[in-house]
C-alpha cells in the first residue's frame, strides 16, 4: 500500500511540473501554443492606419469596432464614421490553425454634422473652420469659409460694410497644377494657376459667366464659356454675427468646374463696377487651397 501512494505522489509531482514547463495554454483544437498578437495605429482626422506587428500567422481579422466592418488585410486604413472610444481587435492565424487575439483602445474625433443651406441664414457656418483671413482689417472682405462635403463646394464670404460684392472675379485652379494654367503675377503672384473664371456681380444675375483659360500663361479666352450662370447660387447680402459685419454665401457644382485634381485652388477679387479693385482674399498673393 506504501509502494503504491509513493507511486501516485510520484507521478502528481511529474504532471505538476510538466504542466509548470509552459504557461499558455493550448489551443483546444489544434493542440499548439497561441499567437502573440500585436498592432499599431496612427491617425489623420477619422481616417486611422493599422499595422500589424505580430510575429507570426499570415491571415488576419480586423474589427474596427464601428457595427462591423471588418477586414482580413494585414495593414488595412479605416476611415470611421462615428467619434469617440472604440475597441479594435485583429485575429491572427498560421497554417497550423492557431490563434492569436489582441484588442486596443482608439478614440475617433467627433464628426461634425453641417448641412449648409443657401438661405441667407449663416448659422450652419458656425462650425466650419475659417481658411483664409484678411487679418489687417482694412480689407472689404475679412474672411472665407469653404464645405466641401457633398456634390458641390460651398462659400461663406464675410466683410465690413465695404463689401458690396458689384463685381467679382473666382479664379480657380482645377488641376491641383500651379504651373499650367493662367499665371497671375498681380494679385496672386505667389500662388495662380487658373484654369477657369468666373466674372460679373455675385449677388446680381444680371450676368456674370464662366469662363475657360485657353490663351497661354498671359490671358484669357473669353469666347470658352464652360458653365452658365445657374452652375452658382448665391444669397443676399445679410448681416454677419459681428458688429457692423456681412456676409455671403454661394455655392459652386463640383460636377461643373471639371476637376482633375485632389485640391480646388481659389482666388477670390472683388472689383468696384468701374473695374477698381476693393479687395482680394487670400490677401497674402497665393489662392487658398481646398482639398476635395
Amino acid at each position: 500500500m506504501k509502494k503504491i501512494k509513493l507511486i501516485l505522489n510520484f507521478l502528481m509531482v511529474i504532471f505538476l511540473l510538466i504542466g509548470c514547463s509552459n504557461d499558455e495554454e493550448a489551443d483546444p483544437v489544434t493542440g499548439g501554443n497561441p499567437l502573440e498578437a500585436d498592432f499599431t495605429f496612427t491617425n489623420d482626422g477619422s481616417t486611422f492606419k493599422f499595422t500589424n506587428q505580430s510575429e507570426s500567422g499570415n491571415t488576419y481579422r480586423w474589427d474596427f469596432g464601428d457595427l462591423g466592418f471588418i477586414s482580413e488585410e494585414e495593414n488595412p486604413e479605416h476611415t470611421y464614421p462615428i467619434g469617440g472610444q472604440l475597441l479594435v481587435s485583429l485575429t491572427i492565424t498560421d497554417e497550423n490553425g492557431n490563434e492569436g487575439f489582441v484588442t486596443k483602445t482608439i478614440t475617433a474625433p467627433e464628426i461634425v454634422i453641417i448641412d449648409i443651406e443657401i438661405d441667407g441664414d449663416f448659422d450652419d457656418w458656425e462650425d466650419v473652420e475659417v481658411i483664409a483671413e484678411n487679418t489687417t482689417g482694412d480689407s472689404a472682405i475679412q474672411l472665407m469659409k469653404v464645405w466641401t462635403v457633398g456634390e458641390k463646394i460651398s462659400f461663406y464670404l464675410e466683410g465690413n460694410a465695404d463689401m458690396l460684392l458689384e463685381i467679382c472675379q473666382i479664379y480657380m485652379n482645377t488641376d491641383a497644377d500651379e504651373t499650367s494654367g493662367f499665371l497671375d503675377d498681380g494679385d496672386f503672384p505667389d500662388f495662380s494657376g487658373a484654369e477657369l473664371l468666373f466674372e460679373g456681380p455675385l449677388v446680381n444675375d444680371s450676368w456674370g459667366e464662366f469662363f475657360a483659360q485657353d490663351a497661354g500663361e498671359s490671358g484669357w479666352s473669353f469666347n470658352n464659356s464652360v458653365a452658365d450662370a445657374s452652375t452658382l447660387n448665391v444669397s443676399a447680402i445679410g448681416d454677419a454675427p459681428g458688429e457692423g459685419m456681412k456676409a455671403v454665401e454661394f455655392t459652386l457644382d463640383k460636377s461643373a468646374l471639371g476637376l482633375t485634381g485632389d485640391y480646388l485652388g481659389v482666388g477670390f477679387v472683388e472689383l468696384t463696377e468701374g473695374y477698381s479693385t476693393v479687395s482680394t482674399i487670400p490677401g497674402d498673393g497665393s489662392y487658398v487651397r481646398i482639398d476635395l
